[in-house]
């Protein structure tokens, strides 16, 4: 596997949709120069973590958002807010504006319900209440959907490199994963 940790810009100085178009553009770079490492761009699978879950969600979401080369094979949701409410946070609202009437159209539902590339969704036994609600929504939404992704509840939130079991905790997105690439081959890609 080739990673590529890439970064977005942060609210309040870049409001919605900067995150997602951060994403598509992200993608399109790794599209374009993957074969550099000898990576198959058939095969590109996005990680969001965190916010980045929500920009990923959101790009897929939201096909405007979308560019030349930003396509994936299949991605990976951890510990994200796909939906805010009157509830949203300060970050939350610096992001999406102060306008709570926008919030629906700016989240992921209904969109990502016609997303037809595998979803591995996951969150930590230790976040909060609100981010595994988000979590369990999403999931079972996609299940109604007839699209219901492979997830697992992860031992801590500590960081990315502990979500996938790089730092020899445990529980971690790698058995999932590797499900989602079996997934991915069987789908006809090398």
């Amino acid at each position: 596997m080739i990673g590529v940790r890439v970064n977005y810009r942060l609210a309040p100085s870049a409001s919605w949709p900067a995150g997602a178009t951060d994403v598509a553009a992200a993608l399109s770079w790794v599209h374009g120069n993957i074969d550099l490492f000898n990576g198959d761009a058939r095969e590109i699978v996005a990680v969001g973590y965190g916010a980045g879950a929500f920009h990923v969600a959101t790009l897929l979401a939201h096909p405007e958002l979308q560019t030349d080369r930003a396509d994936v094979a299949g991605v990976v949701l951890v510990s994200g807010i796909y939906r805010v409410g009157k509830d949203a946070s300060d970050n939350e609202k610096a992001y999406l504006g102060s306008d709570a009437t926008q919030y629906d159209k700016r989240s992921v539902f209904p969109g990502i319900l016609n997303v037809d590339v595998p979803i591995v969704l996951a969150w930590a036994a230790d976040d909060s209440t609100r981010l595994v609600a988000q979590g369990e929504t999403l999931k079972k939404t996609l299940c109604g959907a007839g699209h219901c992704p492979r997830g697992t509840i992860l031992r801590s939130r500590d960081g990315i490199a502990a979500a996938f079991g790089l730092d020899g905790s445990g529980d971690s997105l790698a058995e999932p994963t590797l499900l989602l690439v079996h997934q991915l081959e069987a789908r006809g890609l090398p």
